[in-house]
């Protein structure tokens, strides 16, 4: 006997990106043919190949977050998390009610370490013993903000937006590059299925502007300029079709397929994901509709590239339209989702 899956709908779309700090403003900007690249301004990056950056311009976080306080233990790609996770909520149009049954899965690359406040600590840790370890500790520990690991640690994304939310169900951060964001989606999709919760926001946040992303990138390309980084965040609200539909929510699309493939030959796994999401949507690729890589208009935003390529697809597709966003990873992950349109009202 076999059950059919529950079907795992989009009823919210979040979005923050160089172009603007949401969808609207993002949308109109790429219609204007607009690029958010240029000199970037948030650390000096004289001395490295490449000196752009896809920066998201200044906006007020504070409304998005319910305590303020938590403003100083969230780095820049959980202020926009948390943004783009309460304009999805809005866009969804989902109240106060049932906060306990919504989950949150995030996908991210890392953040920046805050190679500032360690090297402080390295300065007055320095020792001309260098066996001297318990002097060292002391002196490190002193001299490095209280609050570092809190502002590094990767599951701070979804932390903070589980805690700015009211989301109590399943939280989880998934680690990678280009690969987490949809794979974040895609593994919603499950947790909505199993029945663990009714709703979940799921996407990627990413703030690569720093100098410890410069130095990873630069030696990936030693004395060549790499790939324009950029940042910012795109989150959907999933939630299962019966409770979208019960609630009077609009159906933006049905989550369709999702795939991860992993292989030493990214093109190879990205192809075997794409092919899994596919075969469980029981389409062809030409039957889909490919979501652009933006990257030469807003940067290269790793995880969360695929989401908020997939999110200002959606908003713009056509009605009963199939589409299909994939990303692959350097270190061989992959990942892809298809999704479907609702087509025009009779």
């Amino acid at each position: 006997m076999t059950f059919a899956r529950p079907r795992v709908v989009v009823t919210g779309l979040g979005v923050v990106s160089p172009l603007g700090a949401d969808l609207g403003t993002t949308l109109s900007a790429l219609a204007e043919r607009r690029t958010a690249i240029r000199e970037l301004t948030l650390f000096d990056a004289r001395g490295f190949a490449q000196t752009l950056a896809a920066e998201v311009p200044d906006f007020d976080v504070r409304p998005f977050f319910r305590t303020p306080k938590a403003l100083k233990t969230a780095d820049r790609r959980a202020r926009f998390a948390v943004a783009a996770a309460a304009q999805a909520l809005v866009h969804a149009g989902l109240t106060e009610d049932g906060r306990e049954e919504l989950g949150v899965i995030l996908g991210t690359a890392g953040g920046d370490l805050r190679f500032p406040d360690l090297l402080h600590g390295l300065r007055r840790a320095s020792t001309t013993d260098p066996l001297d370890l318990p002097h060292f500790a002391s002196q490190i520990l002193s001299g490095t903000n209280p609050l570092w690991l809190i502002l590094c640690l990767p599951n701070m994304v979804s932390a903070h937006v589980g805690i700015q939310t009211g989301a109590q169900g399943p939280n989880n951060t998934l680690m990678g590059d280009e690969a987490a964001g949809l794979a974040a989606i895609g593994e919603a999709a499950l947790v909505l299925e199993s029945g663990e919760a009714r709703a979940m926001l799921a996407g990627g946040a990413e703030s690569p502007v720093h100098a410890h992303s410069w130095a990873s990138l630069q030696q990936q390309n030693p004395g060549l300029p790499f790939p324009v980084p950029g940042e910012g965040a795109g989150i959907f609200l999933l939630e299962l079709e019966a409770s979208a539909r019960a609630r009077g929510a609009r159906i933006l699309a049905t989550l369709l397929g999702a795939g991860t493939a992993a292989d030493g030959d990214a093109a190879r796994a990205e192809e075997r994901a794409v092919r899994t999401a596919l075969d469980r949507a029981g389409l062809k690729d030409a039957e889909t509709t490919r979501v652009p890589r933006l990257s030469d208009r807003i940067g290269h935003l790793f995880a969360a590239a695929g989401p908020v390529a997939l999110a200002l697809a959606t908003a713009g597709a056509a009605p009963g339209a199939h589409i299909l966003a994939s990303a692959a990873s350097i270190s061989g992950m992959s990942s892809a989702i298809v999704l479907g349109l609702p087509g025009k009202e009779p």
